[in-house]
Formats: C-alpha cells, sequence, structure tokens
C-alpha cells in the first residue's frame, strides 16, 4: 500500500480532533452556566481541555485497535494505521500513538518534523513501528 500523503493525515487528524474540542467546549460552557467545576475560569478551561485530550486519547486507541487501525478522521479520508510488517497494529502502540497524537504540542513538533525532513513517516510512526497508508473503501 502507498503511504499516505501528508495532507491527508493532518485533515483526518484534525477530523480526529473536532469531536473531543467540541466536548471540552461545551463543559467549558455549562460549568460556566452552571457554576459547578473549580472557581476560576482559567481552571474550568484547563479541566475541559483535559476531558478533550481524554477523549482523543479513548477515542483514537479504541479506532486504531478496533477497527483495524481506522480513526473517524482516517475513514472519512480513506487512510489507516498499519504496521510496518502489514498485520494489524497492536493496543500497546494504538495507546501510545494516541497519547502522543493527543498532546497538541507533539503533533505540532511531528508536523515540523515531516516537512523539514520531507518524509510521509512521522516521529510517532517511527516511535510506534508503524505506517500511514492510503486505503480504498469497498464502496469506492
Amino acid at each position: 500500500m502507498k503511504i499516505a500523503r501528508f495532507t491527508k493525515r493532518i485533515i483526518a487528524y484534525l477530523i480526529d480532533e473536532l469531536i473531543p474540542l467540541a466536548a471540552g467546549i461545551v463543559f467549558l460552557i455549562f460549568s460556566n452556566i452552571y457554576k459547578f467545576g473549580p472557581d476560576a475560569f482559567i481552571y474550568r478551561a484547563l479541566l475541559g481541555l483535559l476531558i478533550a485530550y481524554g477523549l482523543v486519547i479513548i477515542f483514537s486507541t479504541l479506532g486504531l485497535y478496533f477497527f483495524n487501525g481506522f480513526t473517524l478522521g482516517g475513514s472519512i479520508i480513506g487512510i489507516r494505521v498499519m504496521h510496518v510488517d502489514g498485520g494489524k497494529i497492536k493496543f500497546k502502540e494504538a495507546l501510545l500513538k494516541s497519547i502522543l497524537l493527543g498532546v497538541i504540542a507533539f503533533a505540532i513538533i511531528n508536523a515540523v518534523y515531516m516537512l523539514v525532513v520531507r518524509t510521509e513517516r512521522s516521529v510517532f510512526d517511527r516511535l510506534t513501528d508503524t505506517y500511514v497508508a492510503e486505503y480504498r473503501h469497498a464502496l469506492d
């Protein structure tokens, strides 16, 4: 299979981040309206961000492991994560990749690395011994 292009990976990543980010924003709005959680706005904002980060880890890990390398964004764009030997991604690899992708600073470093080195395999791919491949659905 062909390694997925950087632009497709970024679009899939943004789609994967939107749902957890929306949940964090909803938490922030409701915590301000109903005054639950910490008293200061900044603490509620950080708590909302932590909720979003936790959801990114959960959804990405479950998607990568149980749906054969697909996340929601990857499924929409037509890319999936695969082990370099062609096998199914292991739970430990899915969890590590999700934890690293969930941290926005790591994602920015990863994007800069891919642009500077001009590679289609990210730091996360190399750490987890995986790659992201283009994939056509049966409906195409």
